[in-house]
């Protein structure tokens, strides 16, 4: 951020009304500081004259201002950048979805912007760029798809549903899921009784579910990506909801403003199952010749940013109780430019991680249909339209260009043609924004998956919006290990626990894939959702090593062996309490040893799956210490009563822990009583002890 921070004395603070331009600056969120400080003096205005001895340091002041202010804008709009892809795709790319492996999916369309079969993604280079990433080709759908429902479930998979042109048919109902483990598409059937879907509105359910609007009628339908199964919703208020737009609230609803029936709005509620009446926006939003709307983007304060076809805007607030109808209030009117009235005619736009909304904007008529040129850009920084250099890829109207807000931050643009921009504004989110990760294993095994607990995986947005066909929100955990020199290594997410947004607090999941293929290195692990970034959580990834022996320090076994420990696989090392002289002495101790690839490891860990069948017990894990001949406390626990894992590392010298002429590496697991407490009887069943080796 720029500061310009200018002194002006002047003989009252009436005059500060000649600072009107420094305050409207002050409160831009656009990235330029500018503060006015009034110093009152001991002179008076002559009475009646409006006289002021200073007035020619203020005026001379305030034109050292103007000159400044420009010079600073003109810096900061630089900041606001297109850039090409140095590797540009050799096809015409539209529609983008953001996999959770990090990779975009893209569909091919040909040289009249119509929808092929041909699929493709993007994949980031090994140090996380999109910008010299590569573009592969995956598996060809089996129907084209031009306009439709869409959405990417919690599992990862991507659903296209409908088209308003399709090799189907127009107007078709063909529906298809992708799933990007093996890059191909299943077709699957449409909803149930619907003969058509076409460009109809859609939106992905807190609940995972993929909720889809009829576009001739007041239909709606749900598709459960757990049981691959249609089942019928609720009607909505209107009569059909073809060009709507569907946003997902923080509460868990969906609002939408009508298009048929407009200025009318409505919201789903989860807990009713039911659409109710939000009332009319205050100013009309769709156009009533073509029905046409823009897109809404929900912002980090909790409002939602609706963009009209019509040349307005408007702001919705939430309701405290979840079914009153919440309130609009008119947004600020996009200008005219070159002597047109602008507006989003079905138009992408995308949210920043400093919380600006970029939108693509157009000449529209009273009645809308005619889909002008040229293409427009602006910022909306939560007061104001601001215009920002246009892409150089979309040379047409606003409708052929799709956003999609990436990992980095940045916004990738596809505009129908073959070649991709990335756009940049230089700006970061605020603290509160970003995801956080509470929990993560200190060490992770190659060729596994693992639990990512944390707040706001999920993202304060929906991310991305565009009219009523594509629904490409990003509001889902992407992750990726930072390791040794810069390099970046991405890992697949999968069943979240939450598609909602805005999840604040609550502590949410995802499970978190690690290839055999990831180097064994020292990582930092990432969460992004809707392009803004997490801080960094340290994490070692190395090469499994089975227990090769195990023995009973104290306790006594009650079944199972070697071969229990194994395997995650509910067979279980069970192993009761022994003889006990006081609380204080652990009557269970398993001894485990194992060999290690490596005589000087860049990391060391002992994954532990237990369970215990009394609270008040404890789980402590220790190393042997070659060096001194005795067990260094490594980790404690709680210890549960269903199966929990938990990872246990050290950071101090790794060979003191490898016996440097065997390599033989050694473990302590003890379940003892916390504190003084005597516990009569207590059993811990083991269900996997494995070794994590970095190198």
């Amino acid at each position: 951020m720029t500061a310009v921070v200018l002194s002006l004395e002047e003989t009252k603070v009436d005059w500060l009304n000649r600072c009107q331009i420094l305050d409207f600056i002050q409160k831009s969120d656009y990235g330029v500081y500018v503060s006015a400080h009034l110093v009152p003096k001991a002179d008076t205005m002559t009475t009646g004259k409006k006289f002021c001895p200073h007035y020619e340091v203020l005026m001379r002041k305030l034109t050292l201002l103007t000159f400044a202010l420009g010079t600073v804008l003109a810096s900061q709009s630089s900041l606001a950048d297109w850039t090409a892809l140095t590797n540009q795709p050799t096809a015409r790319m539209s529609t983008t979805f953001l996999l959770t492996d990090g990779r975009v999916l893209a569909n091919e369309v040909d040289a009249s912007g119509f929808s092929t079969v041909r699929w493709w993604t993007l994949t980031p280079d090994n140090l996380g760029s999109y910008r010299n990433g590569t573009w592969a080709r995956v598996g060809d759908a089996r129907w084209t798809h031009l306009y439709f429902g869409s959405g990417v479930f919690a599992d990862g998979r991507v659903m296209i549903c409908g088209g308003e042109y399709s090799t189907g048919g127009s107007e078709t109902n063909k529906t298809e899921i992708f799933n990007p483990i093996t890059n191909t598409w299943t077709e699957i059937s449409g909803p149930t009784g619907w003969a058509n879907v076409g460009d109809a509105p859609s939106a992905i359910l807190q609940d995972g579910r993929f909720f889809v609007g009829d576009i001739f009628s007041s239909r709606t339908a749900f598709f459960d990506p757990v049981s691959n199964t249609w089942a019928a919703g609720p009607n909505t208020l209107n009569s059909r909801t073809t060009e709507e737009t569907w946003v997902v609230l923080p509460d868990n609803s969906v609002l939408k403003w009508d298009c048929f029936g407009h200025p009318g709005t409505e919201r789903w509620l989860p807990t009713t199952n039911t659409w109710i009446s939000c009332g009319n926006t205050p100013v009309d939003l769709v156009l009533p010749g073509s029905f046409e709307t823009g897109s809404g983007i929900l912002l980090p304060n909790g409002k939602l940013f609706a963009i009209g076809g019509t040349p307005r805007t408007c702001l919705y607030t939430m309701p405290n109780v979840i079914t009153q109808p919440g309130t609009w209030t008119q947004g600020p009117n996009p200008p005219n430019v070159n002597g047109s009235t602008i507006g989003a005619e079905d138009a992408p736009a995308a949210l920043l991680p400093n919380g600006n909304v970029l939108m693509a904007l157009g000449p529209v008529t009273a009645n809308g249909g005619t889909f002008s040129t040229p293409t427009y850009y602006f910022e909306y920084d939560g007061n104001t339209l601001i215009q920002v250099p246009n892409a150089p890829n979309n040379q047409g109207p606003p409708y052929v260009s799709h956003f999609l807000n990436l990992p980095t931050g940045e916004i990738l643009e596809t505009a129908g043609v073959a070649t991709c921009y990335l756009y940049t504004n230089g700006g970061g989110p605020q603290a509160a924004w970003k995801p956080v990760v509470t929990s993560f294993p200190s060490a992770v095994e190659r060729g596994s998956s693992y639990k990512l607990f944390g707040m706001q995986l999920n993202g304060v947005s929906n991310g991305n919006g565009y009219g009523d066909e594509a629904y490409t929100a990003t509001n889902y955990p992407v992750v990726r290990l930072n390791g040794t020199g810069g390099t970046m290594v991405r890992c697949r997410t999968f069943n979240h626990s939450t598609m909602g947004v805005q999840t604040g607090s609550n502590i949410v999941n995802t499970n978190v894939e690690v290839l055999s293929t990831v180097p064994i290195d020292c990582y930092n692990v990432l969460v992004s959702a809707c392009g803004m970034t997490s801080d960094p959580v340290s994490v070692m990834v190395g090469n499994g090593v089975a227990v090769s022996a195990f023995s009973l320090f104290r306790g006594v076994l009650n079944g199972g062996g070697l071969t229990e420990l194994g395997s995650s696989d509910d067979a279980y090392l069970s192993v009761g309490k022994g003889i006990t002289v006081n609380a204080g002495e652990a009557p269970i101790q398993v001894i485990v040893d194992g060999t290690a690839g490596s005589l000087n490891p860049c990391g060391l860990a002992l994954k532990v799956e237990s369970q215990v069948n009394s609270g008040g017990l404890g789980q402590f894990v220790e190393f042997f210490n070659w060096n001194t001949n005795q067990y260094d406390a490594i980790a404690n626990y709680n210890a549960t009563a269903a199966d929990s894992v938990t990872t246990s590392t050290t950071t101090t010298t790794l060979s003191n822990y490898v016996n440097q002429s065997t390599g033989q590496i050694r473990a302590k697991v003890s379940i003892k009583p916390i504190g003084l407490t005597t516990i009569n009887q207590w059993q811990a069943r083991f269900d996997q002890i494995r070794w994590i080796v970095g190198g």
